[in-house]
């Protein structure tokens, strides 16, 4: 029988306390250290001591002392494996380490901890871990302790060391997909940026030699077909507010005049003499005896003609309107101007020689028959570019005006510019045979018929890449129309105010016709004038029949032109 540390009072068991106080579980004795370490000097053969015993001092015990502590160690194991299922990563550190208190080389407690380090459930958990490409888990502390002490649990992560090998070769495979397919890419990226390069060089060469090309044959290609787009001239016009309109027969029509105070829409003004329509803040009718008409647009009639502002004007053959001002060309070549003046807009005395004009609520422009420009000075100018720098332009055709800028078409299909606050290239603009200015962007038209655009675009008023077969085209402040060759007008840009709702309106027929009836239209009018004025009687009767058989071949010669239209 093993020996045992028991009470001498009541021979009840010993349990060993912190501090080395022995405590008997029947009867409460307690027995100090000095006692203990006398008793078990006494004691020979296997001692059996329950609980914690701190002895202090040298203890000597003849015979084996066994320790049984079996039981805890594998309590402590399946504590510890219970902690990591449950996830409680610190709990199962402390299981396992106290295990290791009991066995120092307890494989599986090696096992645990690298398990609760690495946050896995289970072996199946740390498996995936432990093979992981490059996984620094192989090499862990814990884990070459436990394969240091247990050979199966040895074998079993060496299998898993080959399908860690396996992954790091596969990963090393994937890594040096990757960089080939990377450089692959940059590669075809790189091909396809020089690609793009070469185009756009050999896009730039061609448009280059194009320009070239065009402006060296300008002299002979760019006068004929000015010329024939003339017939087309004052035809179409447009504002902030408004598109306007003159068809073959004098009728002006358009769209964004004010009809009863509260709506916009649209409006027509019959008069069969007009030649020409200019629009601003009010719309200026160009009439063939020379005289010039203004509509207001802020009335309930829309056919009251402020006339006051105008009617002294004789001999006009050109008008420019904005929203602050009027301009008139004389047929002497002189101009001359009514409106607000705070800019100087309106300081015209004394242009002579002028064939063009063109204004905006700033300034005003003039085009001189030698193909230079004159320019109103902006008065009270603040921080702005000033368009009223044309002192250098020559061999100028045409100019536009709008927005506080000055563009100016040369005799080459080319353009120059002043005003203006970005010095962006308009090398695309060449073979330019009509232009016009808004608010905020510019149009011109080419020779081909197509239409070109720079600017602005917020509003899609510079959306006329799709535009072919033009013969005119007007900018409203950020509104663009243009009139077809067949008579069709095209918009694009703003419409708060309907000023687009001119789109797909036809005005003429066809444009072959278009100088024929607008000369039969004008001498219709002029011998209808003639025959009002002609007094009764025998005299002028054989005047009046030779009028009305004229009269008569001329709407016979209407109606082919507008059927075969």
């Amino acid at each position: 029988m093993a020996a045992k540390l028991q009470c001498e009072i009541c021979g009840g068991k010993l349990i060993g306390r912190p501090g080395g106080i022995f405590e008997c579980d029947s009867c409460g004795m307690e027995y100090d250290t000095a006692w203990a370490k006398a008793k078990i000097q006494e004691i020979t053969g296997t001692v059996k001591v329950e609980g914690t015993v701190e002895v202090t001092g040298k203890v000597q015990i003849d015979g084996p002392v066994k320790v049984e502590c079996g039981d805890n160690k594998e309590a402590l194991l399946q504590r510890g494996q219970m902690a990591l299922e449950d996830g409680d990563w610190d709990a199962a550190e402390n299981f396992f380490n106290l295990t290791l208190n009991l066995d120092a080389k307890c494989a599986e407690a090696f096992l645990g901890l690298a398990m609760a380090e690495s946050r896995s459930h289970n072996r199946e958990d740390f498996s995936e871990v432990y093979t992981r490409a490059k996984s620094e888990w192989r090499k862990h502390k814990h884990v070459l302790r436990a394969r240091q002490f247990d050979g199966e649990l040895d074998s079993w992560l060496e299998k898993l060391d080959e399908y860690g090998r396996m992954a790091d070769e596969e990963a090393a495979m994937q890594r040096t997909e990757k960089i080939q397919k990377a450089i692959e890419k940059n590669r075809l990226k790189e091909q396809q940026l020089a690609e793009q390069k070469e185009k756009e060089q050999e896009r730039l060469a061609l448009r280059k030699a194009l320009r070239k090309e065009a402006i060296e044959k300008a002299e002979m290609t760019l006068p004929p077909i000015r010329a024939q787009i003339a017939c087309a001239s004052g035809l179409i016009a447009a504002s902030e507010r408004n598109s306007v309109y003159l068809r073959p027969n004098g009728l002006v029509a358009g769209t964004g005049i004010r009809r009863d105070g509260k709506k916009w829409g649209w409006y027509e003004l019959p008069h069969p003499d007009a030649v020409a329509v200019a629009t601003g803040a009010y719309t200026y009718l160009l009439l063939s005896d020379g005289t010039v008409l203004c509509t207001n647009h802020h009335t309930e009639d829309p056919s009251y003609y402020k006339e006051d502002r105008v009617e002294a004007w004789r001999d006009i053959k050109a008008i420019s309107a904005s929203k602050s001002h009027v301009l008139g060309l004389q047929k002497d070549g002189r101009v001359i101007a009514i409106g607000y003046n705070y800019f100087g807009a309106c300081d015209v005395d004394g242009w002579r020689d002028v064939t063009a004009i063109a204004g905006d609520d700033k300034h005003s422009l003039g085009l001189k028959a030698d193909g230079t420009v004159t320019a109103t000075k902006v008065k009270n100018r603040q921080a702005m570019p000033n368009p009223s720098d044309v002192g250098e332009w020559r061999d100028i055709v045409a100019i536009a005006a709008g927005g506080g800028r000055s563009l100016g078409l040369r005799r080459d299909g080319t353009v120059v510019k002043a005003g203006f606050r970005n010095n962006s290239s308009w090398d695309d603009w060449f073979n330019i045979v009509a232009i016009d200015l808004g608010e905020e962007h510019a149009v011109g038209l080419r020779a081909d018929g197509s239409v070109i655009a720079a600017g602005n675009n917020r509003d899609g008023q510079c959306n006329v890449e799709n535009w072919r077969d033009m013969s005119a085209v007007a900018a409203g402040a950020y509104h663009t129309i243009g009139l077809r060759r067949d008579g069709t007008l095209l918009a694009t840009g703003k419409n708060g105010w309907g000023q687009c709702d001119v789109n797909g309106t036809r005005i003429f027929p066809s444009y072959d016709s278009l100088p024929e009836l607008r000369t039969l239209f004008q001498k219709k009018i002029a011998l209808e004038t003639e025959q009002l004025k002609m007094q009764p009687g025998f005299f002028t009767a054989k005047k009046r029949k030779e009028i009305d058989a004229q009269l008569e071949q001329i709407e016979i010669r209407i109606r082919q032109l507008t059927q075969n239209g």
